[in-house]
């Protein structure tokens, strides 16, 4: 499964990736997670994603 995570402060996108991770090792399952910073810089990714789990403020672009 692929995840992105986007946010523009740092430490959220790290506590949200430390309980994906455990979860994941919890679980046995395996995840691709991406961090993103921007919008910006998630839209212009050719990745394609299972689950996107966005900010919903943040500059420029907003997470909706």
């Amino acid at each position: 499964m692929i995840i992105a995570i986007c946010d523009d402060e740092k430490q959220i996108v790290n506590n949200i990736k430390q309980h994906l991770i455990f979860y994941s090792h919890d679980r046995n399952i395996d995840l691709e997670i991406h961090d993103f910073y921007s919008s910006a810089d998630l839209l212009n990714s050719k990745i394609k994603f299972n689950i996107a789990i966005l900010d919903v403020e943040m500059p420029g672009i907003n997470g909706i």
